[in-house]
């Protein structure tokens, strides 16, 4: 059993070491080291560490909830630890503690966040000082749970219902004991598998909740994702959030599974009547897909149609212009004249008062004083 072997150099510094075997005791061509160990002291030129990093994990939160923050060092903490002043750049938002201690030694800390929503989505700096200043962003969305009261499936590519219920409807039913099951007697449709879902009326998104199966069975919990929404359910664009669900430590067998909580997924606030959940991939690489429930966050949305008397007078058309303070300054809506006499404006955010005013445009491009001002208040949601 050897001993360790100690070879002493003439003193140098650095931060990297190399360790290069040019050969092997027996001639043999592998290399094994149980431990490699360096002496010295800590250099009089290591420059004092500083702030490297500020990251925030969730980066997209809805209000009321909270996030982890770390912050990360250039170098090991000094004895004593180092001390990270924190700040937000909108402490309504988000709020973080005045600082956090690196302990001596050490790369990293961590600390919470805690978030309030504010009726629209909100981007907040978070940010560090030491020795050097870092940050990171946090995006905290409005909303809460949309009743599933006149929801309906509008598109499912697979559902058991020959020797099971495993109907898709079963998915947004409101009842955690049922769900969704993808054809298993006769026949495997391989993934991926998709459900699409009528709301039943115009939202502002800004999560999703996927609740796998919970009678101990672990086929169909999907792995990989994507999540769409969809103003008509035809145009589906990108996805707003695709990635991985973790059920952490929980076993996926059947029967002998865990008994997995609805798992929330956070997004950039999106417009939309209609979702679509597409199951990639499962978590035992199966064929099927299983939902006990899906559910989103957000809140109603809201429009502002407006109208106006037509002008006495021949014109092109009309120009539109919203402020959000009475009397301006305000700022042209469209680029192009409308020729009708009326506007839906659906790019609102809640809890806003809008300050409203038309102009007539000649065929020349002359356009009249501004009309009377029309105020709107949107409430919260």
């Amino acid at each position: 059993m050897p001993a360790a072997l100690q070879i002493a150099f003439p003193a140098t510094t650095g931060q990297y070491i190399r360790l290069q075997a040019l050969s092997e005791i027996n001639g043999n061509p592998w290399t094994s080291v149980a431990e490699l160990n360096v002496l010295g002291a800590v250099s009089a030129n290591t420059p004092p560490p500083s702030l490297a990093q500020v990251t925030v994990n969730p980066a997209i939160v809805v209000g009321g909830a909270s996030a982890q923050g770390t912050v990360t060092l250039s170098e090991p903490a000094p004895a004593g630890g180092a001390v990270v002043n924190l700040s937000s750049s909108n402490t309504a938002v988000a709020t973080v503690p005045a600082s956090v201690t690196v302990l001596a030694g050490n790369y990293t800390a961590t600390f919470t966040l805690m978030t309030t929503s504010l009726g629209s989505s909100t981007q907040v700096t978070i940010g560090g000082n030491y020795n050097g200043n870092q940050s990171a962003t946090l995006t905290v969305n409005f909303g809460s749970l949309i009743p599933q009261t006149v929801w309906s499936v509008a598109y499912v590519d697979s559902q058991e219902i020959s020797c099971f219920n495993g109907a898709a409807t079963n998915a947004i039913d409101g009842n955690t004991a049922t769900f969704w099951h993808t054809q298993f007697c006769g026949a495997d449709p391989s993934t991926p598998h998709e459900i699409q879902i009528n709301l039943g009326a115009s939202y502002q998104l800004t999560a999703f909740q996927y609740l796998p199966r919970q009678d101990g069975c672990g086929n169909g919990w999907i792995k990989q994702y994507a999540f769409y929404v969809s103003t008509d359910g035809v145009n589906w664009g990108t996805a707003v959030a695709a990635g991985t669900f973790n059920y952490g430590a929980l076993s996926t067998a059947c029967p002998g599974a865990g008994v997995p909580a609805a798992i929330q997924v956070n997004f950039t606030s999106v417009t939309g009547q209609y979702i679509r959940l597409q199951a990639l991939s499962e978590i035992n690489l199966s064929p099927w897909t299983s939902v006990a429930e899906i559910d989103v966050l957000g809140a109603r949305a809201y429009t502002v149609a407006l109208s106006w008397s037509p002008s006495a007078s021949p014109v092109m058309g009309y120009y539109l212009y919203r402020a959000t303070v009475s009397g301006g300054p305000y700022s042209q809506i469209n680029t192009v004249p409308l020729v009708a006499n009326n506007y839906v404006d659906n790019q609102i955010e809640y809890g806003q008062t809008y300050y409203y005013v038309v102009t007539a445009v000649t065929s020349s491009g002359q356009q009249s004083t501004y009309s009377n001002q029309t105020a709107v208040v949107i409430p919260m949601p």
